[in-house]
């Protein structure tokens, strides 16, 4: 979702304006992405994601255990070898509050870069 941040909006308008953004966005959701890229007519160039190159992710829904009868499941997290996007930011609210990470290009960030970015979530209560 794009949003507009130029201008000399307060926050509460700019605040107004991204839900207004999100809310109309809803409304596609279960649109598969290759079918949005397909319909924005992106030039696809394989050193490049199409159409987004940041992302976050928010995952406030809490998952109920995976159980198959007679079978021992257990949930193994993973995290993928290779950056889809130039920068990634995943949060994951649990009973302990908010848990997440960052997946990077590193061919555009370094560690230290991502470290300053880090750093003011650790100041959010």
């Amino acid at each position: 979702m794009r949003g507009d941040f130029s201008g000399d909006q307060t926050f509460c308008e700019l605040l107004q304006c991204v839900k207004q953004t999100a809310l109309e966005a809803f409304a596609h959701q279960d649109l598969p992405f290759e079918k949005t890229v397909e319909a924005m007519q992106c030039e696809r160039d394989a050193s490049r994601p199409p159409l987004v190159q940041v992302m976050f992710v928010l995952q406030n829904e809490l998952l109920k255990p995976f159980e198959l009868p007679g079978l021992k499941v257990k949930s193994i997290p993973t995290h993928n070898c290779a950056a889809k996007l130039d920068l990634e930011l995943s949060l994951e609210e649990n009973a302990d509050g908010l848990n997440g990470y960052f997946e990077y290009n590193t061919d555009l960030f370094d560690e230290v870069s991502i470290e300053r970015m880090v750093g003011p979530f650790s100041n959010v209560a």
